[in-house]
């Protein structure tokens, strides 16, 4: 038999630029009974540089992911994502980055719901395709997102069961 269970998401976003927004969605999220299955909140851990290539010396992983690969975060991010009932992008500025772009790639092959904090920014090089295809993800506060996705549920709560 399946049984009801409470919305799911996950929060996208750059963690060099927006990881204290990123947080503090998390929080908000969290405040009106949403689980956020990824990220976790948190500093970020800055590991030895010998440990990655020079192409990945910026990257900072949290503390719960120290000693995995940037694959396995981001893959483990992807399966949450694919556990989640929506994405959350928090874009100030409309800033979406490269592996944001991939995030809302997957989220979008699996048919997974895409809101953000603002209208997305794609630069000025992104392919027509792909901006008109950016410009598709709705502009909701946490709370707006959440209701929608209420909404949904809702009329269709076969799509929210397990």
């Amino acid at each position: 038999m399946n049984k009801e269970r409470g919305l799911r998401c996950v929060v996208s976003g750059s963690f060099f630029k927006f990881k204290t927004e990123i947080d503090r969605t998390i929080d908000n999220l969290t405040d009106i009974g949403i689980t956020v299955l990824a990220p976790d909140k948190g500093w970020l851990y800055k590991p030895p540089t010998r440990l990655y290539s020079l192409q990945d010396r910026q990257f900072r992983p949290l503390p719960t992911e120290q000693g995995m690969s940037l694959r396995q975060i981001e893959d483990g991010f992807l399966e949450a994502l694919s556990n989640s009932d929506f994405m959350y992008i928090v874009n100030p500025g409309g800033y979406l980055g490269s592996v944001v772009s991939l995030e809302i790639g997957f989220a979008m092959a699996l048919g997974i719901p895409i809101y953000s904090q603002e209208p997305v920014s794609p630069d000025l090089d992104s392919n027509p395709e792909w901006k008109a295809t950016i410009s598709q993800i709705k502009v909701r506060s946490v709370q707006e997102a959440a209701k929608e996705i209420e909404a949904v549920r809702y009329s269709c709560p076969k799509m929210f069961t397990q």
